[in-house]
């Protein structure tokens, strides 16, 4: 990680801890009239939702990738020894892109928005003390004593599963607003089920691979409960009624389904493994991005 990166986030972080519990809490109630006939604030809310989501997840994707972290700290576990340098870089982020992360949109419920600004924040805090602890151990690894390397590789274990839970809690969060916003941006669309499903499976993989990718300790159950989720999803997309005036749309629909029943079938083969397998973890991204191309 570069020094001016260091800096720059750092201050960020410093900037986004004077603003937790100081911005306004009004919000706007996002409950859901299932009656129709949605008012154009209530869709220009949603167009935000779903304009927050996807900024969530560029930045999430961008700024925690799982194997990035395990490489990290697996440099550290190993001293360094027979393995490359890490990638280290972390994207460029500006004070209003964080801020607007933090805070949520104001059309969120503020029991979500909270949340969010909780976890983002603290994702944000750690992450930087992360990179800040691996580049401790690289500029001093030939002169570390037993004591500073057995602290810098516990930090980093430690902090990489604060990383993942902090992410996981923010793919939580995000569920529920997605199909909400969706709910009412596709009022009249034919394909309305069909779309919500997909963004809460897609949502479903990524807590798999995030979870599972927990080096030292995949939560075995917690994976288990969001796979019988995912499966249970992926029966009711299946019996969605097919959309015979968009024959493109349901064949690409199709499509998606049959790349997530083999997303499925990989992590049942993979939850064998007792410990993260960085082979097994390529397998599932794999399958994941085949399922979003």
């Amino acid at each position: 990680m570069k020094r001016s990166h260091f800096y720059g986030y750092m201050l960020i972080c410093f900037f986004v801890l004077g603003i937790i519990g100081c911005t306004d809490k009004k919000t706007q109630s996002n409950s859901i009239d299932f009656a129709g006939g949605y008012s154009e604030t209530e869709i220009a809310n949603a167009k935000k939702v779903i304009y927050y989501y996807e900024n969530s997840m560029k930045l999430l994707k961008a700024m925690v990738p799982e194997k990035g972290i395990n490489a990290m700290v697996e440099y550290i576990d190993k001293d360094g020894k027979g393995m490359e340098m890490p990638e280290t870089e972390l994207p460029p982020l500006t004070q209003q892109d964080i801020v607007e992360l933090v805070n949520g949109v104001n059309t969120l419920d503020e029991e979500t928005r909270e949340s969010l600004k909780f976890n983002y924040s603290h994702l944000f805090q750690t992450v930087v003390s992360f990179h800040i602890n691996f580049d401790d151990f690289v500029d001093n690894m030939n002169n570390l004593t037993t004591e500073h390397k057995w602290h810098l590789s516990n930090s980093a274990n430690q902090m990489a599963m604060e990383i993942s839970e902090y992410k996981q809690q923010i793919y939580d969060d995000l569920e529920p607003a997605i199909e909400n916003a969706f709910y009412i941006l596709l009022e009249n669309s034919s394909s309305r089920r069909q779309v919500i499903l997909m963004h809460k499976m897609d949502l479903d993989m990524l807590s798999v691979l995030n979870m599972y990718a927990r080096k030292k300790l995949a939560d075995g159950r917690r994976i288990d409960e969001r796979l019988d989720k995912l499966s249970m999803e992926l029966t009711e997309a299946k019996d969605l009624p097919e959309i015979t005036d968009q024959p493109e749309t349901e064949e690409l629909f199709r499509q998606y389904l049959q790349s997530v029943e083999a997303f499925l079938n990989q992590s049942r083969i993979v939850r064998r493994d007792e410990l993260f397998s960085e082979d097994s973890y390529d397998m599932l991204s794999s399958a994941y991005a085949t399922a979003i191309i």
